[in-house]
């Protein structure tokens, strides 16, 4: 947990060991009992969230180029930074596949939230 949070993920996938017969590792008389590794799995999801909140909060107040993936619904446009931010634009209807700058004001959910700043060069 401490090695995950010096390094600072924006992100994480967590899934807990299983046994491979015919590995080194399942011939190993010390496994983790099952309920250990769930504990675990589920602290590190928690910091997982915790990093990815703390990853996205660092975003709010910039202005980032915004690749637009396609309008969501009227009210927003939904793309991705260049370092695969998911932000929500609200306030326009942007094309599928331009760049796009904008402020991101917020976040929610897991993603950030922003409004057009400019046109991208």
């Amino acid at each position: 947990m401490a090695f995950i949070e010096k390094i600072g993920f924006a992100k994480l996938h967590v899934f807990p060991y299983s046994i491979r017969q015919g590995t080194v590792a399942a011939e190993r008389p010390d496994q983790i009992p099952p309920m250990i590794k769930t504990r675990r799995a589920r602290l590190v999801e928690e910091l997982g969230r915790q990093l990815e909140e703390r990853f996205l909060s660092a975003q709010v107040g910039t202005v980032q180029s915004v690749l637009i993936e396609k309008p969501r619904t009227p009210d927003y446009s939904h793309g991705f930074t260049s370092r695969y931010t998911p932000v929500r634009i609200y306030g326009a209807e942007l094309a599928r596949h331009t760049l796009v700058n904008v402020r991101i004001t917020g976040l929610r959910d897991g993603y950030c939230i922003g409004t057009p700043d400019s046109p991208a060069e």
